[in-house]
């Protein structure tokens, strides 16, 4: 009974560290919103040549929207510092991980590192931190498209003589968000950044039980209002890998034993799901962890070893 609390208790300890760090994230972002709007209004809006609230369509003016790449030069680096923390904390959850296959296996110590390097690589960060070139974390650094989109709607705008406060709302709106709506890089960062601390954790859980060969994991993170028929119907329960990892989304519905009114697949791709991965699709913040086969059929009474095979029967 104690080594299971205590994989319960590493579970919970590994969860409110991602939790944690999707929410610091978001603040550093927020932040990074907050200066470059400050920035754009201080050393462009404020110089733009206004007369009677429109924007004066004149060769100054458009001259002026070059400051933009000055101001996005600028605030790279730290923009940069986001990515690269971003990627640390992707690194950090290897060892989480590491430290909760200490309660399931005695052998985890020789797979820890191995795990480490494959997913570094993966992530695309060295050892001292810094990225690898052309690496997924590199490659994000280097997208901007949303500066482009910011500069494009500032040149739209001062060719068109807009109104001057018309301008500065839509890009307080894109850069900053407004009310519910997020600001761009928030947006940004929300479809292609968040999921991949669920999907960093779940991929080093998969390294991990493939050397263990371990092949039942608990569907663990609790439900709340929003939570999708899929991961109602998981959470809490023991599968077998071999159950989870050959599911498409038309097998759904029955596998969930799903009539209700909500659409069983909601948030599940239409194309490309990985369950053992991407669970419960966009947005899923729950946890797949392994544990020993005797856990395993102790929390499920249909398990059993069949030629030191963990087994439904």
């Amino acid at each position: 009974m104690a080594k299971r609390r205590n994989r319960n208790q590493l579970a919970k300890i590994k969860e409110e560290f991602i939790d944690g760090k999707q929410t610091e994230l978001s603040r550093k972002i927020t932040r990074f919103e907050r200066a470059l709007y400050n920035r754009v209004f201080d050393d462009f809006l404020a110089s733009l040549d206004v007369s009677q609230g429109s924007i004066n369509t004149t060769t100054q003016n458009i001259n002026l929207t070059a400051s933009l790449d000055k101001i996005f030069a600028e605030l790279q680096p730290e923009y940069n510092k986001i990515i690269t923390s971003f990627g640390n904390d992707l690194v950090n959850i290897g060892k989480f991980n590491a430290g909760y296959f200490e309660s399931v296996s005695p052998k985890t110590l020789d797979v820890a590192d191995k795990g480490h390097r494959s997913i570094t690589e993966v992530i695309g960060v060295k050892s001292d931190g810094s990225l690898i070139k052309d690496g997924f974390l590199d490659r994000f650094a280097k997208d901007t498209s949303l500066f482009g989109d910011i500069k494009d709607t500032v040149y739209k705008s001062v060719s068109s003589g807009k109104s001057f406060v018309d301008l500065k709302t839509d890009l307080g709106n894109f850069i900053q968000g407004i009310e519910e709506i997020e600001g761009g890089f928030q947006k940004y960062f929300r479809n292609y950044a968040y999921d991949a601390y669920q999907q960093t954790d779940r991929k080093y859980q998969e390294l991990y039980s493939k050397e263990l060969e371990l092949t039942a994991f608990i569907y663990e993170g609790g439900v709340i209002e929003t939570s999708r028929p899929f991961c109602e119907y998981c959470n809490g329960k023991v599968f077998l890998k071999e159950e989870f990892q050959n599911l498409t989304r038309s097998d759904v519905a029955a596998f969930i034993k799903y009539s209700g009114p909500k659409n069983p697949t909601s948030g599940i791709p239409s194309s490309g799901w990985d369950p053992l991965i991407d669970m419960g699709g966009f947005g899923c913040k729950h946890s797949k962890n392994y544990i020993s086969d005797f856990l395993a059929i102790d929390l499920r009474s249909d398990l059993k070893i069949v030629n030191g095979k963990l087994v439904k029967g």
